[in-house]
């Protein structure tokens, strides 16, 4: 037997190869447990065997399945068919090894648990080989796109162009099918940011492509009309070029940018760990210099970031250092914002547009325009990517970039066709499409904003309340109260660590990973909360104002799972689940504070026992 192909990697990038293994991981490890059980062995032997011989079979047939799929596709798929044959008999004789053992009258752990490795281990080389047979299909229709865009370019005649783009819209509908199933299921955020991209690119470039073909073969004789086409035909050749590298496995490195965000968090974890910070606040300063040097920042916006940078570098204190860095952040949060918000205010389509209108001899001005609003917009990606915590949102970032700057000079070769021949339907169309992608990469530009920013005030403001909770409660843990009081301040001080952790998230940090973990925190914070209300409750009646704090922290309990009951399919639906969970969050934790406060201020006041006793808590009072 040949040996397997130790260049296929056993690590799982797919979805549905996990989701393939987890019963049959599930199955195998339940069967084992039963079989190398001690505790079980004392019962009726006849009943376990039979159990036990009836799991083994189970398994073996579930593998059989597994492997009679898998010789099809080695069959129909010669590249992977020697590799595919020697799983499947790995496989298969794994299983044999599993039902043999589990049946016998003392099964012996250690084969077992030999024989499950070998299993699991040949049914993941099998799934695996099937992804690969998949993305290599998604690969040859990208292939396919990549040859008839050749044609067309070759297209001579407009009868010729219509059955070549009849062609390609066919293989255009199966690459963003199949490289779509490829996106979804991808488990990393990165690749899925990659695909997304790459396919956006083809979707607008298809229209782009039909209008400026048409402007070309109608205006042969005019360069600028040839140029602007093949400008189309080398944007989709080097998106299908690299959704190719994409799909055989190929993980693209971004170019490594020092931003804001990277390191306003080096210099807070150095505060925390009592760092050096002499070098972190030197790259500090260095990252603010975009916000400061770009012409779209204003004076007023540009003095304070260069007098918070000064207090940083200046600042001996490490409380008041923090303080700073953070109203830094925010500081270049809202120039970034306000960056994005003025291209959509930009009157770039009409300058245009009137001086194309005036003559055609101005088409040097019109490329400067058009050259300026190309950087306008990369300006503010570049400021947005400073802002930005997650490696996805840096790909769609940098890939914007790529795109806007290929589209600027497409633009101008379409205007200047158009000032040519300003009664060409045909020139029309190629500049109102150029049109149409160049106020789509602005929408993008504002989604990119509202998908990093709103999640990100939102997570500050959760922190500052969570930093309320635990000042409150330092004063309550240094306070004589008694033992049920300290529970409440124990308890208040819990969901205090607990709310951080989802304020990290916000960062891209912390020990919460995906979406689901988040919302299983949220979930155990929720009820957290109601457990303090009840509490505090329990401990006597309440009246006045600490029953309306009451009232106000079960409220925020219901509102955060009423957010958390919300459905969320697909990454916009998930993204305002996620905003909403974050905001719920710090609506409770501020509630937290004001319980607590309410709480603590009652029971250390001096001659508390003349204070309605309806109003405090049992043992508050006695102090």
């Amino acid at each position: 037997m040949d040996a397997p192909d130790s260049s296929l990697s056993i690590e799982i990038r797919s979805k549905s190869v996990e989701q393939t293994l987890e019963p049959l991981v599930t199955q195998i490890t339940n069967l084992i447990s039963e079989a190398t059980s001690p505790s079980k062995r004392s019962g009726s032997k006849t009943t376990r065997q039979k159990a036990l011989e009836r799991g083994g079979n189970a398994v073996y047939q579930a593998v059989e399945r597994f492997v009679t799929v898998g010789e099809e596709l080695g069959l129909t798929n010669p590249e992977v068919f020697d590799d595919m044959t020697n799983a499947c008999t790995e496989a298969r004789e794994a299983a044999l090894s599993i039902q043999n053992g589990v049946s016998s009258q003392e099964p012996e752990n250690e084969d077992l648990a030999q024989g499950a490795r070998k299993l699991l281990s040949a049914v993941t080389r099998m799934l695996l080989l099937a992804d690969r047979v998949h993305a290599s299909q998604a690969a040859e229709s990208v292939k396919r796109v990549n040859t008839v865009l050749a044609q067309i370019q070759n297209a001579s005649d407009l009868s010729k162009f219509v059955h070549e783009f009849s062609e390609l819209g066919a293989a255009l509908v199966q690459v963003g099918r199949t490289t779509g199933e490829r996106q979804n299921d991808a488990k990393d955020d990165v690749i899925r940011a990659h695909l997304a991209s790459h396919r956006s690119i083809l979707e607008r470039s298809t229209s782009l492509l039909h209008a400026t073909c048409r402007s070309a073969l109608r205006h042969p004789q005019t360069s600028s009309s040839l140029t602007a086409r093949s400008q189309v035909i080398d944007m989709m050749s080097a998106a299908l070029s690299s959704l190719e590298k994409l799909l055989g496995g190929h993980i693209p490195t971004i170019p490594h940018v020092d931003t804001a965000h990277h390191a306003i968090v080096q210099l807070e974890r150095a505060l925390d760990e009592n760092a050096p910070l002499s070098e972190l606040l030197d790259t500090l300063c260095e990252t603010t210099h975009d916000f400061t040097d770009s012409p779209y920042t204003n004076h007023d916006e540009r003095e304070r970031v260069l007098a918070l940078t000064h207090l940083c570098c200046n600042e001996e204190d490490k409380n008041r250092l923090r303080n700073t860095t953070s109203a830094l952040r925010s500081q270049l949060e809202s120039i970034a914002r306000n960056h994005v918000v003025d291209l959509t205010k930009s009157e770039i389509i009409a300058d245009v547009t009137n001086a194309i209108a005036a003559s055609a001899s101005r088409a040097d001005e019109v490329s400067t325009k058009i050259t300026e609003s190309c950087e306008q917009i990369v300006d503010a990606c570049t400021l947005i990517r400073h802002v930005s915590s997650a490696q996805s949102h840096l790909v769609s970032i940098e890939h914007t970039i790529n795109y806007i700057r290929s589209l600027a000079p497409l633009m101008s070769s379409c205007a200047s066709t158009l000032a040519r021949h300003q009664d060409s339907q045909m020139a029309i169309d190629s500049f109102d499409a150029c049109v149409s992608s160049w106020k789509a990469i602005v929408e993008q530009v504002m989604a990119l904003l509202k998908e990093i920013v709103p999640v990100v005030y939102a997570g500050h403001e959760l922190q500052a309340a969570a930093r309320v909770v635990d000042e409150v409660t330092a004063g309550g843990e240094s306070s004589s109260i008694n033992q049920e009081s300290r529970q409440i301040v124990h308890r208040a001080k819990t969901m205090s660590a607990a709310a951080f952790s989802v304020y990290l998230f916000t960062r891209g940090e912390g020990p919460l990973r995906t979406t689901n973990e988040l919302f299983e925190h949220a979930t155990q914070l929720a009820s957290d909360g109601e457990t303090l209300a009840n509490e505090v409750r329990n401990l006597t009646v309440v009246r006045g104002e600490i029953a309306v704090r009451i009232e106000r922290l079960e409220g925020a309990c219901c509102k955060l799972q009423s957010a958390l009951c919300t459905p969320s399919c697909g990454k916009a639906a998930t993204f305002n689940k996620v905003d909403q969970v974050v905001t719920r969050v710090k609506l409770l934790m501020q509630t937290v504070a004001q319980l607590v406060t309410a709480c603590l201020l009652i029971a250390t006041s001096p001659g508390n026992s003349k204070t309605d006793i309806g109003s405090l808590p049992v043992g508050l009072d006695a102090l």
